[in-house]
């Protein structure tokens, strides 16, 4: 991608909105204050059918120019910085207070399944995938300056979305499942973005048209649902990830008077808080206020989860600390391999 527009971000904005309402949504369901049946399930389908996918090719976009721009050690310093520093602290972090929340919140977790880092919980997986998929990246490209990202398509095409089902190990899974999508944001990452035109929202106003309909006849006439996986699921994903990159490259100017673009540009550090908020201002409610509305609950968990981590993030930068996100700067990883290879 030759030059940095701001429709990936506007992208990840609608996807961290998903996720966010997802949660939230799924949160309310377990404990029964959102009806886990009609319509909440039919949207959460709908969601769960690409919201992922979405992410992981929006991740393979700069995979390249990433690369492209560092030595081998350097890209893998930055790696571990950014996704398995986050991964740990946060899974600790969450895991500890669901531990000893466990009687205030959905479920019961023990100390033993949050100290497995090695078999990924909660939402936490999409790091632990990520990580995965970037080290498979970084094979490739270290064996060959031209890489042969055809394969990988082909193999996760084949494999978990075609509903095969071909290792029990965590990290192959995500690699074999995931990696198609991240594959195409590889693929699609090379190439220049098209610029806002009339002939762009006529193409992106007919791809979303054909992911609405693909959507209601694999759910509505089919029966479909998205742990069902297989062709329809992978042709799901496909065409509504098409749909929303269209619709965001048409729409920059208006993601970012509407707030997607920001939203989209904080997405990491509303993954990584937003369950903590949004699931503690349901207790809150419900338990603290005993305010069991629906609709009270999905607007104001969804607002928390958005917001109170943007504000978390803001405070804490402003006090200098950004161990949220990433390693004290003495113990970060990237500028030292980075320093190493270039010697």
């Amino acid at each position: 991608m030759r030059e940095r527009q701001s429709w990936p971000d506007l992208a990840k904005g609608v996807g961290i909105v998903l996720v966010v309402y997802g949660h939230v949504a799924r949160g309310l369901m377990k404990a029964g204050i959102l009806p886990a049946e009609g319509w909440p399930l039919l949207v959460d389908s709908w969601i769960y059918s690409f919201h992922m996918p979405l992410f992981f090719f929006l991740a393979g976009l700069f995979f390249l120019d990433s690369l492209g721009r560092q030595k081998l050690l350097g890209f893998l310093g930055g790696r571990i910085d950014s996704l398995v520093y986050p991964y740990v602290i946060w899974s600790l972090l969450q895991g500890s207070v669901e531990v000893l929340m466990s009687g205030q919140t959905n479920g019961v977790v023990r100390w033993d399944e949050v100290l497995n880092l090695a078999a990924p919980r909660a939402h936490f997986w999409f790091l632990y995938a990520l990580f995965t998929l970037s080290l498979a990246g970084l094979l490739v490209y270290s064996l060959s300056r031209r890489p042969a990202w055809l394969a990988a398509v082909v193999l996760g095409a084949l494999a978990l979305r075609l509903g095969v089902d071909p290792t029990r190990v965590i990290a192959l899974d995500y690699l074999i499942s995931l990696g198609v999508f991240f594959t195409a944001g590889v693929f699609y990452g090379s190439r220049s973005a098209p610029r806002p035109s009339a002939t762009g929202v006529l193409l992106a106003l007919g791809l979303l048209l054909l992911a609405l309909a693909a959507q209601y006849l694999a759910h509505e006439q089919l029966g479909w649902r998205y742990h069902h996986r297989g062709p329809i699921g992978l042709g799901l994903a496909a065409v509504s990830i098409a749909a929303v990159v269209a619709c965001c490259q048409q729409a920059q100017g208006l993601g970012r008077r509407l707030g997607l673009v920001q939203l989209g540009q904080a997405s990491m550090v509303i993954y990584l808080m937003h369950v903590l908020t949004g699931s503690g201002l349901r207790v809150l409610l419900s338990r603290g206020l005993g305010l069991n509305d629906p609709g009270l609950h999905l607007l104001a968990g969804c607002l928390a989860g958005l917001l109170l981590p943007l504000l978390a993030d803001r405070l804490l930068r402003r006090w200098g600390i950004d161990w949220h996100v990433l390693p004290p700067r003495a113990l970060r990883l990237q500028p030292r391999l980075a320093g190493a290879a270039a010697r």
